[in-house]
């Protein structure tokens, strides 16, 4: 091989490895970029559907903060997921129920405002009180109940109309039942707004 015929071949040689280093680079680009991108929509997808009092609710709270999604949404399946779900049947098997009764409860529409629930206050049940509730419960629904922890929580529903805030306070108990959170009694068919 002649000497220009060897610079030649390193020439190329260099310029071989040069495309290759630019690819490497590109290519590296792109990944840090698709992970970037991966990790927005991982992030933005977690907090798909949640409000900012979603994250910071108690435990017991997040009946109550699906039932205010579910009225402002009109969505009569995730209403009745905030009880629990014997009750649920109860419930759907009466003659109170009629499909569409979410309407009846609450339409945004009517107020041309969303529903607030604010817990005004709130106190955890005794191991006596409880067992209490599992009888009553066992009469009610003809099954055994376990609850775990519960809390009776004085709450307010709230919607402002035409700059008045209209309220309608109710108790509500609220139970722990195979790992989650609901609220224990009568489906609330019905809400009743008056002024403070």
């Amino acid at each position: 091989m002649t000497e220009n015929g060897f610079s030649f071949a390193k020439t190329q040689a260099r310029r071989t490895q040069s495309r290759q280093a630019v690819v490497v680079r590109c290519c590296l680009k792109k990944l840090i970029c698709c992970a970037a991108c991966a990790a927005m929509f991982l992030t933005a997808l977690s907090a798909c559907g949640k409000d900012d009092d979603d994250v910071s609710a108690l435990n017991y709270e997040q009946p109550l903060v699906s039932m205010r999604g579910s009225l402002n949404s009109s969505d009569e399946t995730a209403y009745l997921c905030c009880y629990l779900p014997q009750e649920k049947s109860r419930f759907m098997r009466s003659e109170d129920y009629k499909e569409g009764f979410i309407k009846d409860v609450f339409n945004k529409k009517d107020h041309k405002s969303l529903l607030q629930i604010k817990v005004t206050k709130s106190e955890e049940l005794s191991r006596e009180a409880l067992d209490g509730l599992e009888a009553q419960a066992r009469d009610t629904y003809g099954t055994r109940f376990d609850f775990s922890k519960g809390m009776k929580a004085d709450i307010d529903f709230t919607v402002s109309a035409d700059q008045e805030i209209l309220h309608d306070p109710h108790e509500v108990v609220l139970v722990r039942y195979e790992s989650s959170w609901y609220v224990y009694g009568s489906v609330i068919d019905s809400l009743a707004f008056t002024p403070a």
